[in-house]
């Protein structure tokens, strides 16, 4: 399997893009966790 320097490039840019999701995605993730864990904590 060759591999060009178009292909690298698009698979470093969907890995960033990935990358970038998560970490955008995991505060709103574990606020809402949060969220939910309060009120059955004891709240």
């Amino acid at each position: 399997m060759v591999l060009d320097a178009g292909v690298l490039s698009y698979v470093l840019v969907v890995l960033a893009g990935g990358a970038i999701a998560n970490l955008a995605l995991l505060p709103l993730l574990v606020r809402r966790n949060l969220r939910r864990a309060v009120p059955a904590n004891g709240g």
